[in-house]
C-alpha cells in the first residue's frame, strides 16, 4: 500500500511522530467516524481507496498533519500554553565559515577544534545546569560563583571556563584580520606599550611562554595589559576585561604548524586578530585622561 500521500508534506519531528502508534490510532477512530469503517481490515481498504480520491486524500493529509500537532503538543515539543523555557547553552556555530581562516588555520583544523572539542565543553555544562540555580545563569556567572568548589560544582566550573574561553577566542579572529587596528584601539596600545610592534612582542612572548594556556589582552587597571593564563584559567577572575585571546593549547595548531607555534602566533597577529572585536570590548574609561575642574577663587 502507497503510504506517501500522508508524509509528503511531513519533515522532521512531525513526519516520525506520524509514524507513533498514537498518530496511527488516532487516524483509524477518524477514519472510523467519518468513513464508517468497523474494524482493522475495512480501515485498510479504506486507506487504499483513499489514495485515488483526491478530495478524501487531502482530508486524509490534514487529518495527519492535525494529528501530528496534537501529538506534539501531549509529548511537550509543541505546547501552546506554555512558552519555551530558554535554553542559554545551546552549542554556538562558529562566526564564519570553517574554510574563512585558511590558510592560516585550515577547516580540518577547526572542525576538529570546534565541533569536537568545544561541543564537549557546551555540552558538559548544559548537562550540569540541569535542575539548579544556574539553568538560565551566563557562562561569566557560573564561572564567577563556582570559583574554588567541589565535586560537582568543581567539574561545572571547569567546562564553563573551558565553553567561555572558546567562544571568546572564536571572535578572537576573523577572516583577513591583523590589519591596522582601528583609532581608539591603537592609541590605548601604543600608549601602553610605545608602539603597535613592541606590543606584538609582549604578545607573543607571553604566548611562547605556554605550553597549555591561553595569552590574552586585557584591561586591568585601567590599561591595556598583556598576560597569559595557564591551562584553563581566564581573567574573568583577576578583575580583567579580556579584550582579546589565542588558545595556545596544541589541538589549536597542531595540525598546520606541528613544532612551529611561532608561527602560529605570527599568524594570529598579522593575519587573523579581529581587532574590531577587541576594540568593541574596551570599556568607555580604558586609560581616559581625569580631568580636574580648577576650583574658581
Amino acid at each position: 500500500m502507497q503510504s506517501s500521500y500522508i508524509t509528503e508534506e511531513l519533515t522532521g519531528p512531525l513526519q516520525e511522530l506520524c509514524s507513533q502508534y498514537l498518530c496511527v490510532l488516532t487516524i483509524f477512530h477518524i477514519i472510523n467516524r467519518y468513513f464508517h469503517t468497523t474494524d482493522e481490515r475495512t480501515f485498510m481498504d479504506t486507506m487504499s481507496k483513499l489514495s485515488h480520491d483526491p478530495a478524501r486524500r487531502d482530508f486524509l493529509k490534514t487529518t495527519a498533519i492535525g494529528t501530528a500537532v496534537a501529538a506534539a503538543a501531549f509529548s511537550g515539543i509543541i505546547n501552546p500554553l506554555k512558552a519555551a523555557e530558554p535554553e542559554p547553552f545551546h552549542f554556538p556555530p562558529l562566526p564564519y565559515p570553517e574554510n574563512a581562516l585558511e590558510p592560516y588555520i585550515s577547516a580540518r583544523t577547526l572542525n576538529i577544534h570546534h565541533d569536537r572539542h568545544y561541543r564537549k565543553y557546551v555540552q558538559q555544562v548544559a548537562e550540569r545546569v540541569k535542575g539548579t540555580d544556574y539553568q538560565n545563569a551566563t557562562l561569566e556567572k557560573i564561572i564567577k560563583e563556582t570559583y574554588g568548589g567541589i565535586t560537582m560544582i568543581e567539574t561545572l566550573h571547569l567546562m564553563a571556563l573551558l565553553a567561555w574561553n572558546h567562544d571568546f577566542y572564536w571572535k578572537s579572529m576573523m577572516s583577513g584580520g591583523g590589519a591596522t587596528m582601528p583609532e581608539r584601539l591603537k592609541g590605548e596600545v601604543t600608549t601602553a606599550f610605545g608602539s603597535i610592534d613592541n606590543f606584538k612582542a609582549k604578545f607573543k612572548e607571553a604566548a611562547m611562554t605556554l605550553g597549555s594556556g591561553w595569552a590574552w589582552l586585557v584591561i586591568d587597571n585601567g590599561k591595556p595589559v598583556v598576560t597569559y593564563t595557564e591551562y584553563h584559567d581566564t581573567p574573568l577572575l583577576k578583575n580583567q576585561k579580556p579584550l582579546l585571546t589565542l588558545d595556545c593549547w596544541e589541538h589549536a595548531y597542531y595540525l598546520d604548524y606541528q613544532d612551529r607555534k611561532g608561527d602560529y602566533v605570527d599568524a594570529f597577529l598579522n593575519h587573523l586578530a579581529n581587532w574590531q572585536f577587541a576594540e568593541s570590548n574596551l570599556p568607555a574609561t580604558a586609560s581616559a585622561p581625569s580631568k580636574t575642574k580648577t576650583a574658581k577663587k
